[in-house]
């Protein structure tokens, strides 16, 4: 029980830093968590007000930097126009789309896990070039034994525990 208060309090932190690191302290002193910061995510937060890069940009990077399930708001925030300004709904766009991919090495060795063997054992071929990467998983073109063309979806390598882990705060 003390593990799972101190991993909430921890991301907690790890969240309220960010908000700092890309110039958005202010929103942690306007709703009252700004004491969840330490004394230096302080003292960065006086020094950040002043940062002059685009609100969009910086929301962008820190929703990435958060991981999937805060990509995953960034998505949905990025189709409410009526809500944010135009900026800020064009660099969230960016999240649709343009998610950093999984290393093939690292896909292979979840579908070795899944399968119980190795890929070219599953697949009579394997397009290492992914077709599409997203937050939660991504895509690769593959060939059965039958001939068949298909899409494997998988998913990153320990999403499950990141999503629950940033549910969980």
């Amino acid at each position: 029980m003390l593990t799972d208060r101190l991993r909430r309090l921890n991301r907690y932190r790890e969240i309220a830093s960010s908000f700092v690191k890309y110039g958005f302290g202010y929103v942690l002193d306007e709703v009252g968590l700004f004491h969840v910061l330490s004394l230096k995510d302080r003292i960065t937060a006086d020094v950040k007000n002043g940062n002059t890069k685009e609100a969009g940009y910086r929301i962008r990077c820190m929703l990435e930097e958060l991981g999937p399930a805060f990509i995953k708001l960034g998505q949905l925030l990025s189709i409410r126009s009526d809500m944010l300004p135009e900026e800020i709904v064009k660099e969230l766009e960016m999240l649709q789309d343009q998610v950093p991919p999984v290393p093939v090495d690292e896909i292979k060795k979840k579908l070795h896990q899944e399968f119980g063997r190795p890929v070219d054992e599953v697949f009579t071929y394997f397009n290492e070039d992914y077709v599409a990467a997203a937050s939660i998983g991504q895509v690769h073109e593959a060939a059965l034994s039958t001939g068949e063309s298909v899409m494997v979806k998988v998913q990153r390598p320990g999403i499950k525990q990141t999503v629950h882990t940033a549910l969980k705060f």
